[in-house]
């Protein structure tokens, strides 16, 4: 809320640094009590309610600074005013009595796994899915970017309706990542080539609008590939040792924010390259990269399948000679 009281640029962009930095903290944090609580399905279906609401609360977020822009500049920062009541609900709900049960459960996972203590080998498999994620926000970042210009380029009517457009697709892509743990029943380790498939067709949708309604549409189905977050998330809790989960879950942090932040000077890169510079093939150039992602989550998902089965086989077999014993 610091610039709702100062016009100093330098002060401003401290208080906007130091705005990033908590948000961070908090954003892997929500995450890694989900983890810490929680397991299984249901923190599956709480991951993919914790990105939804969060895509929503920014959605909601954006609205109301856009009414509080039209008192002045200033007055947009007071939609951080927000936050006052959410510290208070969690100051009052987390208790002593939750971080006990926290860290009582933390070390009964490390009792339980004797390789807890091997933190040194590197989780290859969670780490290849941070830096897909990375790559991920390469390719997606063009429907922010580059659309409304594809839009121009293609001559679509309607053009004033996109900035609906975009906080259709916003809400849509919420209510999608919602109902990630039912999605992730169904297709387990393929989750997130459901993801990149979405955000293909979306972006071929886009290519090949010929009024804002399949525009429209087309970024919902955008949004839907949002799904991938609760399932990095997730994965990294799943693959990566307790004592490291929250290292690397911040790690997938900066990859996601490193993603965004280069999309535009990666895609600039391959496009001067191949000769490709339109806002149009901007977009196809984030269709192939979105299609190599998906190819290399395939290979994931089958090695991942594989190692799956593999546990239950043993662990039967184990039941099995129990039994028999």
């Amino acid at each position: 809320m610091v610039p709702f009281f100062v016009s100093d640029f330098h002060i401003i962009q401290i208080a906007r640094f130091l705005l990033g930095a908590g948000n961070g903290l908090y954003s892997t944090s929500t995450a890694s009590l989900i983890g810490d609580i929680w397991s299984g399905d249901e923190q599956r279906n709480l991951l993919g309610y914790q990105s939804a609401v969060q895509t929503l609360g920014q959605s909601f977020a954006v609205f109301v600074a856009g009414l509080l822009l039209g008192i002045n500049w200033h007055a947009a920062y007071l939609v951080y005013v927000l936050f006052i009541p959410i510290i208070i609900l969690f100051a009052l709900n987390y208790t002593s009595k939750t971080e006990n049960a926290i860290k009582t459960e933390q070390a009964k996972v490390i009792a339980k796994n004797k390789q807890e203590k091997k933190t040194m080998n590197a989780p290859v498999m969670a780490i290849v899915a941070i830096i897909l994620s990375g790559l991920y926000f390469v390719a997606i970042m063009p429907q922010q970017t580059d659309t409304a210009m594809a839009l121009q380029q293609m001559n679509v009517p309607g053009q004033a309706f996109f900035s609906t457009s975009l906080a259709l697709a916003g809400i849509v892509g919420a209510l999608i990542t919602a109902l990630y743990g039912r999605i992730y029943k169904v297709l387990k380790f393929y989750t997130p080539v459901l993801a990149m498939v979405m955000g293909i067709i979306g972006y071929m949708g886009v290519l090949h609008s010929s009024n804002m309604i399949v525009f429209t549409i087309s970024m919902m189905i955008i949004s839907g590939s949002s799904i991938i977050f609760p399932y990095i998330y997730g994965a990294v809790m799943e693959d990566v040792p307790a004592t490291s989960k929250d290292f690397f879950l911040s790690l997938a942090k900066v990859f996601n924010n490193g993603g965004a932040f280069i999309s535009p000077y990666a895609i600039a890169a391959i496009g001067s390259m191949t000769g490709l510079t339109s806002p149009v093939d901007i977009l196809k150039i984030a269709i192939s990269i979105l299609f190599v992602v998906g190819m290399i989550f395939i290979i994931l998902g089958i090695v991942k399948t594989n190692k799956a089965n593999k546990v239950k086989h043993n662990l039967n077999n184990k039941n099995m000679q129990h039994k028999l014993g």
